[in-house]
Parts: structure tokens; C-alpha cells; sequence
């Protein structure tokens, strides 16, 4: 994959041109946001030659802010392998099953 497979424009001429302008500027004010991180192949995730850590690590475009977003399980890689380039680490916690208990108890009412 390229930097072009990556940007979705319906319109393959500006297409070509958002991606010439990227690319010339190293990325520089550009954010690119890769969602789902830990859903790709194994793989693709530790495929040092693919455009996605080719960028996260910031030899394609080092000048581009860069979000990934991940499941705990799998941002390990990135942490260790690429940290750094990596500027802020935040990890959002769900809910425990006790948490779910206490947000029902205390804010959902009895319907008797």
C-alpha cells in the first residue's frame, strides 16, 4: 500500500493532488488518524515495510502528527518498538463489571 491508498477522496484528480501536497510538505500540518490498530493482521501490524509504520515511526512524512488508536493488548508493539516517536501515550479504561453495578444502582431507578 501507498500514502494514495491510504487517503479516501471520491475524486481521483484531487486525490492525486491532496497526496502530492502531503508528501511535499513532509506532512507538516497533517494529521492522520489510524483507527483500529489492533484489528489489522498480525502481520500488517509488525510489517516494518508497510506505509502505516513507515509513517508511525516517522520515516514517511515525520513532520505529520500521527493518532492510533488501539486496544490495550496491541499497543504494546508500537510502545516498545516505536516510542520515540511516540509523544503522548493515553489509555482509556472501560467499565468494570462492578462500575457498570454502581453507575445502575446509583442511577437507575426502580421501576416498582
Amino acid at each position: 500500500k501507498t500514502l494514495y491508498d491510504l487517503i479516501y477522496y471520491q475524486d481521483s484528480k484531487k486525490r492525486t493532488l491532496v497526496v502530492e501536497e502531503i508528501d511535499q510538505l513532509n506532512g507538516k500540518e497533517t494529521l492522520l488518524l489510524f483507527e483500529g490498530y489492533d484489528e489489522l493482521p498480525a502481520q500488517l501490524q509488525r510489517d516494518e515495510d508497510s506505509i502505516l509504520l513507515q509513517i508511525v515511526s516517522g520515516k514517511c512524512l515525520p513532520e505529520a502528527t500521527v493518532l492510533v488508536t488501539s486496544r490495550h493488548s496491541a499497543s504494546g508493539f508500537l510502545r516498545n518498538q516505536h516510542w520515540r516517536r511516540i509523544s503522548q501515550h493515553i489509555e482509556i479504561l472501560g467499565f468494570t463489571k462492578e462500575n457498570i453495578q454502581t453507575y445502575i444502582n446509583e442511577n437507575v431507578k426502580d421501576s416498582e
